[in-house]
């Protein structure tokens, strides 16, 4: 294939060649005829000489300018190939990471699951744990209640005496009978236990 890029080539840079050749001798003859016939158009003559000189200057920037092209070319078809390789190795490192993230996602899945196990677990330890505590709370709450239950009806019973007393002295020192002094203390005793 290489051969027959070079033969196409070849074929293409001798016909220019060829019209180079073919132009001069059509230039030649032009000019050799209108100055021999004396009759020369400058218009004419510019016109020739500027499509001469465009051509010669096309002829020999040919070359060049195809071989830059022709390097560019290839400069752009490697790249291009760097760019598809790199494209696939991209594609093929994002596939990865496609599967490793999913592997992740699973992973992250099943440690949420166990947490929420774990969690559940624990959530039912504490519940236990505090239900217990609750319980030797009340019970020490119900036995210092008792306790102080108890206090508070002997102190009861001795402000009763007390006032008892003080009210049985107050009484007698008024000369009261019996029954009306005990029911002086029996209307005291209860509106004493009617407050607590």
């Amino acid at each position: 294939m290489a051969g027959k890029g070079k033969d196409r080539r070849s074929r293409r840079l001798l016909r220019p060649s060829m019209i180079v050749v073919y132009i001069l001798g059509a230039y030649l003859i032009v000019n050799y005829v209108l100055r021999v016939g004396g009759h020369v158009y400058p218009e004419t003559m510019k016109l020739v000489n500027f499509g001469v000189f465009v051509y010669l200057i096309y002829h020999f920037l040919r070359k060049p300018l195809l071989d830059m092209i022709d390097a560019k070319i290839a400069d752009v078809d490697e790249l291009l190939k760097t760019t598809e390789s790199q494209l696939a190795e991209a594609r093929s490192e994002h596939e990865e990471a496609q599967r490793l993230l999913s592997g992740l996602e699973a992973d992250i899945a099943k440690i949420g699951a166990r947490s929420r196990e774990l969690g559940q677990v624990e959530r039912e330890a504490l519940i236990m744990d505090g239900r217990e505590r609750a319980a030797s709370i009340i019970s020490q709450a119900s036995v210092a209640l008792k306790g102080r239950e108890r206090e508070i009806r002997r102190e009861i019973v001795r402000e009763v005496a007390q006032r008892c007393v003080d009210v049985a002295g107050a009484k007698i020192s008024q000369r009261l009978t019996p029954d009306l002094h005990l029911a002086l203390v029996r209307s005291r005793i209860s509106a004493i236990g009617r407050r607590s």
